[in-house]
């Protein structure tokens, strides 16, 4: 993906460049001189599971605080499903009661609509992604950023408005709080949700 999407940009692509793939896990693609990245090992670009919570969550690789158990679709999920078991409101709950559980694009559609505990929860996610992305930039100084996966939605809700105006989905309006350095961020053009040129660091914090 990280490497389609440089190649997709064409005249825009930076040759250092980072793309992160916000689904239902959390992944990173890394383009250094306008070459992929694999590693020694070709496991490259890991950053879901770097250990970056103190949260007491097992992820699904087994170890306990990775950033994927706060930023990404699975933890969406969990977030969701926590809030409708206290009997928060929302357009979810009769369905949750009834089923027992609700599925990822559930949530995802929620959000598109408006649903209030949906994009505050999404929201959540991109400020936890917002702060891991914080530290990827200050360890490889990349020239963009592209963030895109299932989770880029909700574009155009009040909840997403940007200081430059522009309306990112709700996720990447929270990561891209308080910028300073020349970094864009944006949804990958395949997707048909082209967030325009974003500048600043991508720091996600309130």
């Amino acid at each position: 993906m990280a490497y389609g999407e440089y190649m997709n940009l064409g005249s825009e692509a930076d040759p250092n460049m980072i793309f992160i793939n916000l689904s239902w896990g959390l992944g990173m693609g890394i383009i250094a001189d306008g070459r992929l990245y694999y590693g020694k090992s070709g496991y490259s670009g890991e950053i879901g599971h770097f250990p970056a919570l103190n949260n007491d969550i097992i992820c699904r690789c087994g170890k306990v605080g990775c950033l994927e158990t706060g930023a990404s679709g699975s933890a969406l999920h969990r977030i969701m499903v926590d809030e409708l078991k206290r009997g928060h409101s929302s357009s979810l709950l009769a369905s949750y009661q009834k089923n027992g559980d609700i599925e990822l694009d559930e949530i995802l559609k929620a959000v598109e609509e408006g649903d209030v505990l949906a994009i505050d929860s999404i929201g959540k996610i991109g400020d936890t992604l917002g702060r891991g992305i914080a530290g990827v930039l200050n360890i490889f100084n990349p020239g963009l950023v592209v963030i895109g996966g299932r989770l880029i939605v909700g574009r155009g809700l009040p909840a997403a408005a940007h200081q430059d105006g522009s309306q990112p989905p709700v996720a990447v309006a929270r990561v891209l709080r308080h910028q300073d350095s020349p970094v864009q961020a944006r949804p990958p053009r395949r997707l048909g949700r082209r967030l325009p040129a974003v500048q600043g660091q991508v720091l996600g914090l309130l």
